[in-house]
């Protein structure tokens, strides 16, 4: 009978702030996150005779995003940026990460149909005290999206967008107990999404439906 335990705790707090105008908006956030997870097996067999792992990630994560409206333009430019510290009971020389997203924006919109074409810059560069400097990562995703307007389908809405991201590997699929691997790439996916939308409000009752 197996005896291994899995706890963990999450803990968050944020604070957002926005600024908006007919033209213009500005929005900044900044959160605090706090994850902790402990793995215990009693009955493990190596030297100990068990395993008793414990980590803490510690997440600082801010950002600011601006938009603004000139005539049928609409500019959205924005950073995100957060910064991960691990401790763990393991000595695995405090690992760090700095990750930062920037990206720009821009949406024409015209009578039948509009578009939003976007450039994001996404970079990952972790520190290690102790083991073997990670590569740091820079990678650049042009990013494509075109809807139908109501003045072409009135309440029914068509959608096509291409979504090229990075996901950086996480500290525990990197370090956790026996089976985390500290030689994982970021992981890079392409997305295609062609569908539809219907929205129709009737009486006090909003009703949609969505096929992609």
């Amino acid at each position: 009978m197996a005896q291994e335990s899995l706890k963990t705790n999450n803990s968050s707090a944020g604070i957002n702030y926005s600024l908006l105008s007919k033209k213009f908006s500005l929005k900044a956030f900044g959160q605090y996150a706090h994850r902790f997870l402990h793995y215990h097996d009693p009955t493990f067999l190596n030297e100990e005779g068990f395993i008793d792992y414990q980590n803490t990630t510690h997440s600082t994560i801010g950002g600011i995003h601006l938009r603004y409206q000139f005539k049928d333009f609409i500019f959205h430019a924005g950073n995100d940026m957060a910064y991960d510290v691990l401790m763990s009971s393991r000595d695995l020389g405090n690992p760090t990460r700095l990750t930062n997203t920037a990206m720009l924006k821009v949406k024409y919109q015209m009578k039948y149909l509009s578009t939003e074409v976007s450039v994001f810059n996404q970079s990952f560069l972790d520190k290690n005290s102790i083991q073997d400097h990670r590569n740091d990562y820079h990678k650049f995703h042009p990013q494509l999206a075109l809807f139908t307007s109501d003045k072409l389908f009135s309440n029914f809405q068509l959608f096509a967008w291409f979504k090229p991201s990075s996901r950086a590997p996480s500290f525990n699929e990197l370090y956790y107990s026996q089976v985390g691997n500290k030689s994982l790439s970021p992981e890079e996916s392409s997305q295609i999404d062609l569908g539809f939308k219907y929205y129709k409000t009737i009486k006090r009752f909003d009703v949609q439906v969505n096929g992609n």
